[in-house]
């Protein structure tokens, strides 16, 4: 769930000393940050169907930041006191600084990135495919024309083609109307597919 964190933090302050204790609190919303971070890295990779190539940076990036976050985790544990002391804390927050600031910087890149693939399909989709029928378009079906002649002509295969004309179809839209014209296009296209 998406406030399982804003709870689970509310009811550590329940715990006697978790308020007291600074390493718990850091140990605590590390947990909770990297563990948002690698819920958001798992839906980017497996979210939808679509093969975007940007999805798989974005993938890393979200990876790499959670688990740069939450190696703090190990320094913390290993010994609290030290670890919080001001020296320890301004040079890690420094760091932490420096890793958050190029992690927001590739997450903006990556975004724009994947919206722009996503973009491109949808116009090459649109500009390939007929509205009514969802079937491949004149230009779409002479592309995938021609890349069967070449594949095929370098192993020396033959290839067919087979064009199908609706005769009279005019006469169809004229006594019927173009709600039916439509339908018998996408009744015959479904059936030729």
């Amino acid at each position: 769930s998406m406030f399982a964190g804003v709870f689970l933090w509310l009811l550590l302050f329940r715990v006697p000393g978790f308020e007291e204790s600074i390493a718990a609190r850091v140990i605590a919303s590390t947990t909770i940050v990297s563990g948002y971070t690698l819920l958001a890295a798992f839906e980017i990779w497996n979210g939808t169907n679509e093969r975007l190539v940007s999805r798989w940076p974005a993938v890393g990036v979200l990876t790499l930041h959670a688990l740069f976050f939450a190696s703090q985790i190990p320094l913390i544990w290993w010994d609290p006191a030290e670890r919080t002391s001001s020296s320890f804390v301004g040079g890690w927050f420094a760091i932490l600084a420096l890793e958050t600031l190029l992690y927001v910087i590739a997450t903006a890149f990556i975004v724009l990135a994947m919206a722009k693939e996503r973009s491109d399909r949808f116009y090459k989709s649109v500009a390939s495919t007929d509205a009514l029928t969802g079937v491949a378009n004149r230009r779409a079906l002479l592309e995938a024309g021609r890349r069967m002649i070449r594949r095929h002509g370098r192993q020396d295969e033959p290839v067919a083609v087979l064009m199908c004309d609706l005769d009279h179809f005019k006469s169809i839209n004229d006594r019927f109307g173009h709600f039916i014209g439509e339908r018998v296009i996408k009744l015959f296209a479904d059936t030729a597919a």
